[in-house]
């Protein structure tokens, strides 16, 4: 059993438990990022989104570009195919 991303999902909302600002806020998002991947073990939309979170939160970037790109990536409309999330967060 491959458990890596949920180590990583874990360690970066411990990350937000630890910062003063979005302390508040790490709860709703891990029960959040839970329901994801249960709709993502059925939906191959939100597998990619959930794909592409993974991958945010596994960058070492601060805190506040990765909450930063989670959102953009939580806007984007529509069915859409983000071919490189480097270009998408510009994180070369």
């Amino acid at each position: 059993m491959n458990t890596a991303p949920v180590d990583h999902f874990k360690n970066f909302i411990a990350e937000m438990r630890a910062h003063s600002e979005f302390k508040h806020h790490a709860d709703k998002l891990e029960h959040a990022l839970a329901h994801d991947d249960l709709i993502a073990d059925t939906n191959s939309d939100m597998a990619a989104v959930f794909h592409g979170i993974g991958w945010i939160v596994k960058q070492p970037r601060r805190l506040e570009e990765k909450i930063e790109q989670i959102g953009r990536l939580f806007e984007v409309k529509g069915k859409v195919r983000i071919a490189s999330m480097r270009d998408f967060t510009g994180w070369k």
